[in-house]
């Protein structure tokens, strides 16, 4: 796994799978609202929604850990250390996340969403002396950026607001940004499984016990359809949580953090594919400049002994 993961091509390759892979949930949790009869203001269900999909997820995580790894998964100092991430990564993050959406403007929305790679990029600035942004880096940046903000202007229909919605929105990806950032703080002293099976274990039931206390321990009535696709979302929330863990253990912040702003744009693909809203130009030149921005960050050309070195 870290020869793959330290590749050129197997960091391509993983980083690529994980954001296709994230990019998939938002038009498929915006079906399992209609299936389960989750209205779109009802906070306290879409909550206990999405801790009972991390809670199913980190299940999964314990069975294929205690078949795989002879190490204890409950300790007191795993406890201690990585509940913090977990309260910070999957509860705060999704709290202020679905309040926010809620409120925020359609456009706003999918803008704000590249924002998390902002906060993770801008923090790393300041806590890890080797990730330093440099004017390369500020370039990809604000370009990514630009591609996110291109994607949005399909959405344009009454203007744009910012208000409390977008405030909490912020926060939730500065909560998001941080944990990811607590999480591989903690990935020299912890497993890479371990960390991930605390953050979606603790994150679910922080958000399963404040859901439960309006929408009632289980409202849900499934279905093999809306089943399917809520296992699915699990399997989704496992795998890029641990696969995303895993690069930030081995690569910079700055270097992986750039392709998140891959995620709203594969959402807008999605989208149209599972609940046929139509493409525009806007999409695929957004597509571009997010790539043109990647490229930027990461590719590096070193004149070291007569040889070009890319920084992937």
């Amino acid at each position: 796994m870290e020869k793959f993961i330290l590749h050129p091509l197997g960091f391509i390759t993983a980083i690529l799978i994980i954001t296709l892979l994230w990019g998939s949930p938002a038009p498929l949790i915006k079906l399992s609202y209609g299936w389960l009869a989750i209205d779109q203001h009802d906070f306290s269900k879409e909550l206990l929604f999405a801790g009972y999909r991390f809670l199913l997820s980190a299940i999964i995580l314990y069975f294929i850990l205690r078949l795989t790894s002879k190490k204890k998964i409950f300790q007191k100092t795993a406890f201690r250390s990585l509940s913090k991430v977990g309260f910070v990564q999957n509860f705060l993050q999704y709290v202020f996340f679905y309040i926010g959406v809620n409120l925020a403007s359609s456009m706003v929305t999918v803008i704000l969403t590249g924002t998390a790679s902002l906060f993770q990029i801008l923090i790393a600035h300041f806590i890890d002396q080797d990730d330093r942004l440099t004017l390369r880096k500020t370039a990809g940046i604000l370009i990514g950026f630009l591609g996110i903000f291109v994607v949005s202007l399909h959405s344009v229909t009454t203007g744009v607001s910012f208000g409390i919605g977008e405030i909490l929105l912020l926060i939730s990806n500065l909560a998001a940004a941080a944990g990811n950032l607590m999480a591989r703080g903690q990935s020299a002293k912890f497993d890479i499984g371990i960390i991930t099976f605390y953050q979606l274990f603790i994150g679910s039931i922080c958000l399963i016990s404040v859901g439960v206390w309006k929408a009632g321990l289980f409202p849900f009535s499934f279905d093999i359809q809306s089943g399917i696709t809520f296992v699915y979302l699990a399997l989704v929330a496992l795998i890029g949580t641990f696969g995303w863990n895993t690069l930030l253990r081995y690569h910079p912040v700055s270097k992986a953090s750039i392709f998140l702003f891959l995620i709203p744009v594969f959402g807008v693909f999605y989208s149209a594919i599972f609940l046929a809203e139509k493409l525009t130009l806007f999409t695929f030149l957004g597509l571009v400049l997010v790539c043109i921005g990647i490229v930027v960050v990461n590719v590096n050309i070193k004149l070291r002994k007569k040889q070009i070195a890319p920084e992937i």
